[in-house]
């Protein structure tokens, strides 16, 4: 059994599948375990027996029921061994156009490699960092390092964060150093199971793949005025609003994803 680090979570999905699978959502188990006691019920005797027996063996037989809770990462594993049974899930630290071309929409696979966040949200954490610092420092120094003008443009980048669709976290895996075959996916914030600060570095993706992105195409990982460019509007309220030019995402915030790539649902994330 191999045993894992959960980084990353998604239960709900994960029951899901189990519950697909199974006609249910396993969240117990009952454990029998069975105890036998044998005593002899005859008395000691020094002489030796001509016809019958003295001395009988009784047993007294104890079983004993608990409930027990399955584990996330039992879950995880009852999900790996069901699917396995008929093919092992795919598992690849390297993707090349042969790889590429054997994998489907809609396949459970593993894919092993260097995971980051966003631009936006790198930027994000960085602005998040500074104002620490800054924090710290005014408390030894009794003086501001960052400005109001400066402090203001911070905000701001944060607020632009803050637009992202629900709570999505946009992510990219990178197969090593190869600039093609990324793997895109969305993270749901309440899923993480340790600090985001740990979180990106090697890992492995257990994942279903949602769609791939072929060559000469591309996805916009974070489209931060999407939602305003699709509002049902009539053509008073059209001409009222920015144009679809103002409403694109800033370039240093695009962060522009190349095919071939894959846009993955996440089950887990680990290491």
């Amino acid at each position: 059994m191999i045993l894992r680090n959960f980084l990353y979570l998604n239960e709900q999905i994960l029951d899901g599948y189990l519950s697909a699978i199974e006609g249910y959502v396993p969240t117990k188990v009952t454990q029998t375990t069975k105890e036998t006691n044998s005593k002899n019920a005859g008395a000691n005797v020094t002489f030796k027996v001509v016809a019958g027996e003295i001395g009988k063996n009784k047993s007294n037989e104890v079983e004993t029921h608990m409930e027990i809770e399955l584990s996330p990462a039992s879950k995880v594993q009852k999900l790996i061994t069901y699917l396995s049974k008929e093919s092992e899930i795919p598992f690849y630290e390297y993707m090349d156009e042969s790889s590429w071309k054997k994998l489907n929409r809609d396949e459970v696979v593993e894919f092993m490699g260097n995971i980051r966040f966003s631009k936006l949200k790198e930027i994000t954490n960085a602005v998040s960092e500074l104002e620490k610092l800054s924090n710290i420092f005014q408390d030894f120094t009794d003086k501001p390092l960052i400005d109001n003008k400066t402090q203001k443009t911070l905000q701001g980048i944060k607020s632009l964060n803050s637009l992202q669709k629900g709570n999505e976290m946009p992510c990219v895996l990178s197969f090593g150093e190869l600039k093609d075959y990324k793997v895109v996916c969305y993270l749901d914030e309440s899923c993480f199971k340790v600090d985001q600060g740990s979180f990106i570095g090697d890992v492995t993706i257990l994942c279903k793949i949602q769609k791939k992105v072929d060559k000469g195409n591309s996805i916009q990982l974070t489209d931060i005025f999407k939602t305003f460019r699709e509002m049902p509007l009539n053509r008073e309220q059209r001409r009222s609003m920015p144009s679809k030019k103002q409403l694109e995402t800033p370039k240093e915030f695009a962060d522009v994803i190349k095919g071939p790539a894959f846009v993955v649902t996440p089950i887990a994330i680990y290491n």
